[in-house]
């Protein structure tokens, strides 16, 4: 069985520690079998809160196999961040596309990333 690949794409010149925008792939072999794509972002949230985190989730589209959300974090020891998740579904597993800006998002972004 495959692990579970995922990529990280940042701009030029920025750190790991030390991104403004960030685009990260991920893919769940079978995951599909176990989970929803609702329920892992209720297990994602569930998550950020248990780690002292207060997201505030805003569903944008909801289907059984493809659900895209947008989180937003302030007021933390950490940076400020604002993420767009697509989360979607096949027969061979779970795929999540993050895209994640810091301090925010600017509504040009939001807006270029939430359009079809």
């Amino acid at each position: 069985q495959l692990g579970q690949p995922m990529m990280e794409y940042g701009l030029p010149n920025e750190k790991v520690g030390a991104w403004t925008e960030l685009i990260t792939t991920q893919f769940f072999p079978g995951l599909q079998q176990r989970l929803t794509p609702q329920k892992f972002m209720e297990l994602m949230m569930e998550q950020m809160r248990q780690q002292g985190f207060r997201p505030t989730v805003n569903v944008i589209y909801n289907k059984p196999t493809d659900l895209t959300y947008e989180f937003i974090v302030t007021g933390t020891p950490a940076e400020n961040q604002h993420e767009l998740q697509r989360i979607w579904t096949n027969e061979k597993g779970m795929y999540v596309m993050h895209y994640a800006s810091r301090p925010g998002m600017s509504k040009e972004h939001r807006m270029e990333w939430t359009t079809c």
